[in-house]
């Protein structure tokens, strides 16, 4: 049987651009993320962009910044995303600064808001005009911040040749360079580890799920049957035709019942509570399959279904609106 490898993880993104990166940096730490992205980093989209990000400078401009916003979307835009992306703009530029991306800026210092596009005020971040490279690489940086530099210590790279645009080329290191033997940085997965891990956790789940589909509690004084027990008996509608008591029994009751598919006779121990007369042409259900058994010299092919009410009392099922042959399921 081929070995299959398998990689546990609670998350997956597809993808390492600003919006791939910056959501697995606002996911718990104890969750486990896996990122797929593309062979060659530069073919993101996000590092490809050259303009800039609009930001809501102030709450003044939140009328302007939806209204240039729905315009530019030909008022297709969701209303409710364009409000929550304006009003957590502020909110997701600070988060940016912090983590060490680089805006332009004035003379003065203050941030260098441009206006572009539809935007009718000056509310555009940039960084040159690689915006989209800066944020990044700076987003990127945030997920190796120690195996990253050990790397680098290694092989021997100085901070000159550690730049995005050389993560891509080949001979950037000079041939003299020299190499540190460390420690392993991604140390190997135990396949066979993995799997077991794996399997246990399967096995636990499916454990968990049977039992939140069992009964959480039994009947008390039931006996507990599976369905397959219960669909072996068969409930059919009978009529009474007639009923006479029996000598030698006082509370057994001799029946004749037409089941639909014929008649036959049925002894039951409802006397005490019923007179013959009284249940001529009443409709009840049947046990129709049950084992031919002798009461008092006479056969009884079938049972008469009937429920003890309080301590004393038994009552018949009576089903007077169904037709004789009806089956019960």
């Amino acid at each position: 049987m081929k070995h299959r490898s398998y990689i546990h993880t609670d998350i997956v993104i597809v993808g390492s651009g600003v919006a791939g990166l910056f959501a697995a940096l606002c996911l718990p730490e104890s969750k486990k993320i896996l990122m797929i992205t593309k062979e060659d980093l530069k073919e993101c989209d996000s590092y490809l962009a050259q303009g800039g990000v609009c930001v809501l400078k102030s709450l003044d401009d939140f009328k302007c910044f939806y209204e240039d916003t729905m315009k530019a979307g030909h008022y297709e835009n969701n209303p409710e995303s364009v409000r929550v992306m304006i009003e957590s703009s502020p909110d997701v530029i600070g988060t940016l600064i912090k983590l060490g991306a680089d805006f332009d800026t004035k003379k003065d210092g203050d941030f260098d808001y441009t206006r572009e596009g539809a935007h009718r005020n000056n509310r555009i971040l940039h960084h040159k005009d690689e915006t989209g490279k800066e944020i990044t690489t700076t987003l990127l940086s945030c997920f190796m911040p120690t195996s990253m530099p050990k790397a680098w210590a290694q092989i021997g790279a100085t901070e000159d040749l550690i730049t995005y645009e050389n993560a891509a080329k080949f001979g950037v290191l000079p041939a003299n360079v020299t190499v540190h033997k460390g420690d392993a940085l991604f140390p190997r997965i135990d396949t066979d580890k993995e799997i077991d891990e794996l399997n246990a956790l399967i096995k636990a789940q499916m454990e968990k799920a049977t039992a939140a589909l069992q009964p959480k509690t039994e009947v008390p004084g039931v006996a507990q049957i599976a369905f397959d027990d219960f669909s072996k008996v068969e409930l059919r509608v009978a009529e009474i035709t007639d009923c006479e008591p029996i000598k030698r029994a006082k509370k057994l009751l001799k029946l004749q019942v037409n089941d639909g598919d014929g008649s036959r006779q049925i002894v039951s121990g409802i006397a005490p509570w019923y007179k013959p007369e009284d249940l001529i042409g009443k409709k009840v259900v049947i046990v129709a399959n049950l084992k031919p058994a002798k009461l008092c010299g006479e056969m009884s092919n079938g049972m008469l279904l009937a429920g003890d009410v309080g301590d004393h009392d038994v009552q018949v099922l009576f089903v007077d609106g169904m037709p004789a042959g009806t089956k019960i399921r």
